[in-house]
């Protein structure tokens, strides 16, 4: 390959330099943001290279993120050097753009790094999504990111696909699954390594099974991961520079054609032996960037008491420091006028922040300091998190009377909130965890300096479980190992040591990592990703005991450091719900947890308590509840009702994936659950800003804020959202759907359809709090109406009997797809908007159908093939299985569920349909027609089959291509990846439907491939052509052609 020459180098330098300053503007007193020395290089490397490079070396403080920056950047020039005879394609030849992964996946092992990375990411794509604007000189770009996303297949789509796409991946639920369906475009992941890893694995923790390997496929292909802090991930690592060895063993491998997973670790120094290229900040570099010399270089010293005797007399310390800092500060505020000086006070655990929030209250009440103390301890959701980083966005412009004197909080100081502290007081952390505490002191370097005091206990005077408690939620070996290291730095030293970023780098004293919780590394084999990679069946290793909180195929050897961990990255949420278990369920399950609304839960050990009262009967949880009466007066009145909690599993079955735990015997948790409280319960502590944190010790409750998360999915209830207009919605809405269900298939009129539409619009507008006036109104679905049986009697704390009669609706906005896997299969957007089946050749004549479903995702998939460069023959195949993958819709029994088992009109068969029909409805032709759990992908493999025996075109497959095309037909759901679960007498059941027209040619097909094993083994020999993750790719491009087109109602 040859390198770039000199014009091109500075050509793009020059483009990277304006694309920086226009995605950052810059203040009106502000300098123009430019890219640092080691950005451009790093910019260079991966555009010279085609490839990142293995390693970035770069302090705490010298703008990782910008590898945000350069990845759109390049894709955006990816995509103008495409362009035959533009300008870049001209002065980039041979700059290797093409091969530039699509996909960006950062990881790093602190939740609120990822918080911070997905608002860098996010405010990126606001401005590249946003209409062309010539003023602010992106669009350029933005043509770039269009053309490196753009697919040419003929069809007309009624809005464009997303130039560029930012998620979220940390725990619980991301609402935003856009990154799976458009493979072709730009994306930026950010990711807590479990989350990351399990996804790679076959095994997404929050991931439905059905879309496991689609996932698997993506994270393996055309992607980079870049692992921040990487000594504290070092297993994740090992696990995912396996993917292209074990990808290369493939007899066709897809590595020829798609680059593999590429993998970057980003340390202040290289942490692990696979290193072998590397982009640096160097020395020479501050000669030009001043700015980095100054947030590497100015001094933060570090003073630290490590000696005292019990707990109580630590936390006097720090408050007596704190107070001390204040003063000093508030001195330093008087004689000048620059940004407040604010301290920060970092403490490890809720209770100890809870402990100093308070002590330093009441002394600085005595020493007449009037200012605020801000606390944020504990873990808050984002809903709440954006509220505060907004307040304290603003903090430097602040009067330094209105500033905070003080902001206390736990870990999400370390780098949750964009803060610049004068100085900080914090409690002893691991030596990598003090750095990070360190970076928000002096953070730009405005000051002279800043100094970070250290407080902790002598615990060699405990015992190992008394260290254990005090040095939670970390290790006492960890604890050992950083106060070794802040004595190491003050050995022949006068002065206090200096801690900044560039000095830490240089040091001979190399900051301890915490100690690994393992002796051995695990490498990954095939035959370990193999078994992974079965991800719609039960296998008899998976196991799930009661006494065991263990999930599905245990993954932790594969990506955690500390095999002996009880962490899981679990979340909690506060809902308002219905007071019967039952009916909770019923709407838990159709309005899965949004990201906004969860409390991350790192330590188990904090729920232990309230699982604890979960077993005790005598436990009660008290209610408030208002009654309406005759009168139009309520009277409140206090029930004691039991405690309970939901867990919410996405991997697990549609309309299976809630529990309600009455007891902790009743279901397990595992990575990537969701735990739902009532809004009743008082597990949560409120502090500045009326935030509330996640605490069992708490008295506090929290309020439900689903319904401001930003959801097309809202939830209204009678008891909370009342009055006239909304009375009468839900008796309307009640009215239509009782009359629906009673008129056996016929339609109900435009009147009562027009009705529906006003009422859900009246609830959804009761919901957010908003006006229902004036405005255009989007189309409505209902998904959910339900009735607490008012016939359960409740019983007050005075004994007075009550009837709870509450109606419950959740409705969605219609132009979105629906979550719900069988809602995919079937439904359409768009009002009366039909599609047909279109495809298939296996007509008695040879001729196609009128033009439908399955033309459209042929032409999709085959032009997404050759977009993201597969060879020719591999793009025709995807472009046949597209032409079949729903064949096996026209089963007459499918056709009767798509027509609301109506007669036909038209003759012409369907793919899916648009028409007011209740859930429960669905589920009685499902039953009526024995479509529960049957797969018409399963017939359409057979379908495929059979078409290659009567048509001359398919007949000259060869058997490896036919094998690759019946491979994704069958797969084209995530089904069927290792078997299917019926053979042909459930998949053609012609005794019990004798309308049923199967021919015995069709007929004998299934029994050869679902009832002799030849399925099986199509599965095997495309995963041994093709690679477990090469497969699952293809599968990926196809399912994401389908469910695009769906989407547009193609």
């Amino acid at each position: 390959m040859a390198e770039m020459n000199l014009e091109q180098r500075q050509y793009l330098t020059a483009r990277f330099e304006e694309f920086v300053a226009v995605v950052h503007p810059s203040g009106d007193d502000q300098p123009v943001r430019k890219p640092y020395q080691w950005q451009i290089r790093l910019m260079l490397y991966v555009a010279g290279h085609g490839h990142w490079p293995q390693g970035i070396g770069a302090p705490t403080a010298s703008g990782k993120t910008c590898v945000i920056d350069i990845h759109v950047f390049l894709n955006a020039m990816a995509g103008l050097v495409s362009a035959e005879g533009s300008a870049e394609s001209q002065k980039l030849a041979g700059v290797p753009l093409q091969r530039i992964p699509r996909r960006l996946a950062l990881t790093v092992n602190r939740r609120s790094l990822v918080d911070d990375q997905f608002d860098e990411a996010s405010a990126l794509q606001k401005r590249i999504q946003a209409e062309n604007n010539e003023s602010d000189k992106l669009d350029i770009y933005r043509k770039g990111l269009d053309l490196r996303s753009a697919i040419n297949d003929g069809l007309q789509p009624e809005s464009p696909s997303p130039r560029m796409i930012a998620v979220e991946l940390r725990g619980g639920v991301s609402p935003d699954r856009e990154w799976r369906y458009y493979p072709q475009t730009c994306a930026v992941i950010c990711a807590t390594p479990d989350m990351f890893g399990s996804r790679l694995l076959f095994r997404g923790y929050g991931t439905s099974r059905t879309m496991r390997s689609m996932e698997a496929g993506l994270l393996a292909y055309d992607t980079v991961l870049i692992v921040d802090e990487a000594h504290l991930s070092r297993q994740l690592l090992k696990t995912a520079r396996q993917v292209a060895r074990i990808e290369n063993m493939a007899k066709k491998p897809l590595v020829r054609q798609i680059a593999p997973l590429q993998v970057v670790e980003t340390t202040a120094t290289p942490a692990s032996d696979d290193t072998h290229d590397a982009v640096s900040v160097e020395e020479a570099d501050f000669d030009i960037d001043s700015a980095l010399k100054k947030r590497l270089c100015t001094p933060k010293f570090v003073f630290a008491s490590l000696d005292f005797k019990k707990p109580k007399d630590e936390i006097d310390a720090i408050v007596s420091k704190c107070v001390e800092l204040i003063h000093d500060n508030e001195e330093a505020d008087r004689l000048n006028d620059s940004d407040p000086h604010v301290l920060g006070c970092v403490l490890n655990t809720l209770d100890k922040g809870k402990a100093v929030a308070k002590a330093l209250a009441k002394q600085c009440k005595k020493e007449g300091i009037h200012r605020p103390i801000d606390v944020y301890v504990g873990p808050m959701r984002a809903y709440d998190k954006h509220k505060v980083v907004e307040k304290l966005r603003n903090l430097s412009s602040m009067d330094p009377q209105d500033a905070p004197c003080c902001i206390i909080g736990t870990q999400t100081l370390e780098v949750g909130i964009d803060v610049d502290f004068a100085n900080m007081v914090t409690e002893i952390a691991p030596g990598s965890a003090l750095v990070q505490r360190a970076g928000r002191v002096n953070r730009r370097g405005m000051r002279p300096e800043g100094s970070l005091h250290v407080f902790g206990l002598d615990l060699q005077q405990f015992n190992e479980k008394k260290q254990a408690q005090q040095v939670s939620p970390y290790m006492p070996e960890d604890i050992y190992a950083a106060q070794d290291w802040l004595n190491s730095l003050n050995m022949g030293k006068t002065a206090a040591p200096n801690i900044s970023a560039w000095s830490l780098a240089m040091s001979k004293s190399p900051i301890p990592g915490e100690k690994p919780g393992r002796l051995l590394f695990q490498r990954l084999e095939p035959w370990d990703v193999e078994n992974l990679s079965v991800t719609d069946e039960d296998l008899c290793a998976d196991i799930s005991m009661a006494d065991l909180q263990q999930g599905h195929s245990d993954l932790n050897i594969w990506l955690r450091d500390d095999l002996g961990s009880e962490d899981r990255e679990i979340s909690v949420a506060v809902r308002h719900l219905p007071w019967d278990d039952a009916l909770a369920i019923k709407l838990l399950e159709v309005t899965q947890p949004e990201n906004d609304e969860l409390f991350p839960i790192r330590k188990w050990y904090g729920l232990t308590k309230f699982f604890e009262e979960l077993t005790n009967k005598n436990a009660k949880a008290e209610v408030v509840f208002e009654e309406e009466t005759d009168s139009d007066k309520k009277i409140a009145h206090t029930v004691k009702v039991d405690h309970r909690v939901f867990r919410y599993r996405a991997s697990d079955p549609e309309g299976h994936r809630v529990v309600c735990m009455h007891n902790a015997k009743q279901g397990t948790v595992q990575s990537g659950d969701v735990l739902i409280f009532d809004d009743y319960e008082k597990v949560f502590s409120t502090f500045s800003e009326g935030v509330a944190v996640f605490d069992p010790e708490g008295s506090e409750t929290a309020v439900d804020v689903f319904n401001q998360c930003g959801s097309s999915v809202l939830i209204t209830d009678s008891a909370t959202h009342n009055g006239t207009g909304i009375d009468k919605a839900f008796q309307r809405i009640r009215e239509i759907e009782e009359e629906d269900l009673s008129r056996n298939g016929e339609e109900v009129s435009e009147a009562a359809e027009e009705d529906m539409q006003k009422s859900l619009q009246v609830l959804r507008a009761a919901a957010v709090e908003e006006s229902v006036e004036g405005g255009e109104h989007e189309e409505c679905s209902l998904i959910l109406r339900a009735d607490e049986d008012f016939e359960i009697r409740y019983v007050d704390v005075n004994g007075n009997a009550i009837q709870r009669d509450v109606q419950w609706v959740v409705s969605s906005a219609s132009e979105n797809v629906p979550n719900s896997e069988s809602d995919q299969e079937i439904l359409t957007p768009g009002k009366e908007k039909t599609l047909f089946l279109g495809g298939g050749l296996n007509n008695s004549d040879g001729h196609r159908r009128k033009e439908g479903h399955q033309d459209h995702v042929a032409c999709r998939a085959q032009a997404l093939g050759a977009l993201v460069g597969l060879d020719p023959t591999m793009v025709e195949d995807l472009r046949i299985a597209g032409e079949y993958h729903d064949e096996g819709k026209k089963d007459e029994r499918f056709q009767k569920l798509l027509r609301n088992d109506r007669k036909t009109k038209d003759g012409e068969l369907r793919a899916k349909s648009r028409f007011l029909m209740s859930h429960s409805r669905e589920r009685e032709l499902r039953n009526t027609y024995e479509l529960q759990g049957w797969r018409h992908e399963q017939r359409s493999v057979a379908e495929f089959q059979c078409a290659c025996e009567n048509h001359e075109q398919l007949k000259a497959l060869s058997e490896f291509d036919k094998q690759l095309i019946e491979r994704l037909i069958g797969t084209s759901h995530g089904h069927g990846r290792a078997t299917f679960r019926y053979e042909t007498a459930y998949l053609l059941p012609q005794e019990k439907y004798d309308f049923l027209n199967v021919s015995p040619e069709l007929n004998d097909i299934s029994k050869r491939l679902f009832d002799s094993g030849e399925w099986e083994t199509i599965i095997d020999h495309t995963n041994q052509r093709y690679g477990f993750w090469g497969i699952s790719y293809l599968e990926a491009l196809l399912r994401a052609a389908d469910i695009t087109c769906s989407k547009e109602g193609l």
